[in-house]
């Protein structure tokens, strides 16, 4: 069984935000920057407030750890999203864009991803995971191919990953 599509930037990103919200090691540093750092600031800013009866930079430190607590997700998101367009500008996304060519075999899966060409045997792969509109045949927690859900013949296509993969 074959499947031929082209990997979309939205493809990428998608996958690097599913990234982001699934390795424990990610999910920990987020946590600590969403939380942590407003944390911080509304202690000084309750700090200051009572003992050194400083309202107003008491108010100011607390008034910075809730804008921080509700833009933080916002920022992250663009900061993701402006760091893969980075990448794509300066040439490093050429071995992730582009046309995929993928064959499932008995033994292995083949893919040919622009002029490259990998055989993945099926039990290198972890598991399958489908999100927003895209289903990811993982490699490890951080690498995965990624097959967009409206490529024709891709459901079938996943149905078999699925099944040799287990």
């Amino acid at each position: 069984m074959k499947l031929s599509y082209t990997l979309q930037f939205e493809d990428w990103e998608a996958f690097t935000l599913h990234v982001n919200r699934t390795v424990p090691s990610l999910i920990r540093a987020r946590k600590i920057s969403h939380f942590g750092l407003p944390i911080v600031y509304a202690a000084f800013g309750l700090f200051a407030g009572i003992n050194l009866r400083e309202w107003w930079v008491g108010g100011a430190m607390l008034a910075l750890a809730f804008a921080w607590w509700m833009l933080y997700p916002k920022l992250q998101l663009h900061r993701t999203r402006k760091h893969l367009l980075r990448l794509e500008k300066d040439g490093a996304a050429k071995a992730i864009l582009g046309d995929y060519e993928l064959e499932c075999t008995e033994i292995a899966l083949e893919a040919r991803i622009s002029a490259a060409e990998s055989r993945f045997p099926w039990e290198a792969f972890e598991k399958v995971t489908e999100e927003e509109g895209r289903t990811y045949l993982h490699l490890t927690p951080t690498k995965a191919l990624v097959i967009p859900s409206g490529v024709e013949g891709g459901a079938d296509f996943v149905a078999e990953c699925r099944w040799r993969i287990g």
